[in-house]
């Protein structure tokens, strides 16, 4: 094992490129959402990725619909103040800055990052922007559909909120007969689309049918996650079905390797057990097949996995409350001393406790066999077979739930 001492002087990052070798898909994760200091370093790392190793193309744990929206903006289109016209969610959610950044690096440099959605809409709070965008194809393509899909429209609009913490409440009040309905439809018409592709590409074109059947699949996606999460917080749920989600977001990364250049690379931005190349699993308990699990399945030495995590004392939480805008509050949570047998502890012990650090994982170490998730542990009997490597910051910084929310940044004026 190679531990990276990144507070040197001359630290540079080739420890990273010499990792990633001819990966085409790099993941870079975050122990929790809403911390300043891994924002900056994960876009000082993908600056690198950029530059250094031709990575094209920036990925996130961000709506797969809501992306095409939001990439105009990146690129230049509407005023640069006014993110939130474009995206309330990267406004408001941490992302502000780093999206900033990439439309004024896009705005001083001839080569161009992309930018690409992976996740379901508003993490399952709403099917609306993957539906809106299928209005104006299927009027090119197959008009029969119009009613049908205005229907489907009508119902999701009762459920539709900022979150799927939220819009889990509203889908338990509708019927069951109409969750059904919507569902059924969904299918049906993705069904149609299937068989009529031959049609359909005529009438548009390959790329536009393309991300058509795309956003009817994300639809029905998040559709059956939001009855997934009823039926877990009820204690009915099916094993491992939180993987739905999961999987849809590596074939999303797929989706658009496949429809970028043949040379694209792309860097994902995830939480960390979204990125992991194993199951989540708390101590016996196997909960969850990640995203990473998939790409790593589809792309072999093709995908490496970088972990984010902290040796600091505090870590965001997120709490529940019926009185957030959102359904939860952000919180910072005293979390102690690192537990014995975590990668954070490892670090402590072998001196990194106060210096940010890059571990390569070129052999398995044995003594680490969790590492941080919030304020909890996730299990691993592999560390090695877990990510291709993890990088440590020894002070964060937690964004509190009024300063996202307020969108500092974006209502401010030039």
């Amino acid at each position: 094992m190679n531990i990276v001492d990144l507070s040197a002087k001359k630290a540079d990052l080739e420890c990273l490129k010499k990792a990633i070798g001819s990966s085409r898909v790099v993941a870079l994760g975050e122990c929790a959402h809403f911390v300043r200091e891994f924002w900056e370093l994960r876009q000082h790392l993908f600056e690198y990725l950029h530059e250094k190793c031709g990575f094209n193309f920036f990925a996130m744990e961000f709506g797969f619909a809501e992306g095409y929206r939001l990439e105009k903006w990146i690129k230049g289109e509407g005023d640069k103040t006014k993110l939130s016209d474009y995206s309330e969610a990267a406004a408001k959610w941490g992302a502000s800055e780093t999206m900033l950044w990439l439309r004024e690096y896009n705005n001083t440099n001839k080569n161009k990052i992309r930018f690409a959605g992976i996740d379901i809409p508003e993490a399952g709070g709403t099917i609306i922007p993957a539906l809106s965008p299928l209005q104006d194809y299927i009027k090119k393509a197959d008009n029969s559909l119009e009613a049908k899909l205005n229907e489907i429209i009508e119902i999701a609009n009762n459920f539709s909120d900022l979150s799927s913490l939220k819009s889990i409440v509203k889908w338990k009040n509708i019927s069951t007969e109409k969750q059904h309905k919507l569902f059924a439809e969904l299918n049906k018409m993705r069904l149609r689309f299937e068989a009529m592709e031959n049609d359909y590409v005529q009438l548009s074109s390959q790329e536009e049918y393309d991300a058509a059947f795309r956003l009817l699949e994300t639809a029905a996606v998040t559709v059956y996650m939001l009855q997934s999460c009823v039926e877990m917080s009820s204690g009915t749920g099916l094993p491992y079905d939180m993987s739905i989600r999961e999987k849809f977001m590596a074939d999303s990364v797929l989706w658009h390797l496949n429809h970028s250049e043949p040379d694209a690379r792309i860097a994902v931005f995830a939480h960390n057990n979204h990125i992991q190349k194993t199951p989540v699993q708390y101590g016996e308990y196997k909960y969850v097949y990640p995203m990473g699990s998939y790409l790593n399945k589809y792309l072999g030495k093709d995908y490496a996995a970088f972990a984010l995590t902290t040796t600091d004392d505090h870590i965001p939480e997120m709490v529940l409350t019926d009185a957030s805008p959102v359904g939860f509050n952000v919180v910072d949570k005293e979390i102690g001393l690192p537990a014995k047998g975590s990668i954070e502890n490892f670090l402590t012990e072998n001196g990194y406790k106060d210096k940010p650090a890059f571990i390569n994982f070129q052999t398995e170490e044995k003594e680490i066999h969790c590492f941080r998730s919030q304020s909890a542990y996730i299990s691993t009997s592999s560390i090695k077979e877990t990510f291709n490597g993890v990088f440590s910051i020894p002070k964060i910084w937690v964004m509190g739930t009024e300063e996202l929310t307020q969108n500092k940044i974006f209502n401010k004026t030039e």
